[in-house]
């Protein structure tokens, strides 16, 4: 099956095929690839002139272009834009509003093991620190109480599963119809 110029497929390859380029956002000569350049332009890259670019696939995912924000979400994608981030550093501003219950009682403890349904106690000569009387909530000093997690936002990864493959573009092939 011939493909269409400007065809873009996934290909397990480490190389491109005869009349396929990688899309790794290279600038290739316009004189070379005529036809490929009267289908592409500059979208991608490259002076016009004597030169123009490939689209850039590489670790990227291609995502359908739009002219409008679809449904549910809350950008357009222009045809030949890159977006998205391998990587994405979380701050407080990332996290839902919260609030965590502190429960005590003034009972003598029962137990030293702490658990959903018991709250801090009274400790009694025995050194029990729980007690199953949640009945009296506090609301602790703030120096009682310190942030979990790593003491500064740092970066994680943001890749869903993947595997590496490569993307190719037709340069020969049939010219597609506009008609």
């Amino acid at each position: 099956m011939e493909p269409y110029v400007g065809e873009i497929r996934v290909f397990a390859g480490t190389f491109a095929p005869v009349n396929w380029l990688l899309c790794q956002g290279q600038t290739v000569s316009i004189n070379q690839y005529q036809m490929l350049y009267s289908l592409l332009g500059t979208l991608y890259g490259g002076d016009g002139r004597t030169t123009f670019g490939i689209p850039n696939l590489s670790a990227r995912v291609p995502v359908g272009r739009s002219n409008s924000v679809p449904p549910g979400l809350t950008q357009t994608y222009v045809m030949g834009a890159a977006g998205g981030q391998v990587q994405v550093t979380l701050t407080q501003a990332n996290l839902p509003s919260h609030t965590h219950t502190l429960y005590a009682s003034t009972n003598p403890a029962t137990t030293t093991v702490p658990n959903p349904t018991v709250g801090f106690a009274t400790a009694s000569t025995g050194f029990n620190y729980y007690s199953t009387d949640t009945s009296t909530t506090a609301t602790p000093a703030k120096e009682m109480i310190s942030t979990s997690g790593y003491p500064s936002p740092q970066a994680h990864m943001n890749v869903m599963p993947s595997m590496g493959l490569i993307y190719i573009i037709a340069t020969n092939g049939i010219y597609p119809d506009f008609n």
